[in-house]
């Protein structure tokens, strides 16, 4: 399992060791009717749901043990294709003894 944070440390964690940044990246191509019943932010949320797992395996595939300085993106690129990126710095974390 990998902590993931938007923060830049993990609570309770030391960070040991910088792993380089990770990011995954999904578009949605979808032409929307004014009479289609279809809810963009489901839509959007499976897209976003789908970039961080692409995220998530970069991450484990450089053995971290979690991703800080999370960033959801989300951009129209027009054409009705719309962006969604997560990205992050993986890095290897150890708990913080007390």
């Amino acid at each position: 399992m990998i902590e993931m944070s938007t923060m830049d440390y993990i609570p309770g964690f030391k960070i040991t060791k910088n792993l380089g940044i990770v990011f995954g990246s999904k578009i949605l191509n979808q032409t929307l009717e004014s009479d289609d019943n279809i809810d963009i932010e489901q839509l959007l949320d499976a897209k976003r749901q789908d970039a961080m797992a692409l995220t998530v395996e970069q991450a484990m595939r450089r053995h971290a043990s979690a991703i800080i300085n999370v960033r959801f993106t989300t951009t129209n690129l027009g054409h009705n294709m719309i962006e969604c990126q997560v990205s992050g710095m993986a890095v290897k974390v150890e708990p913080i003894d007390e």
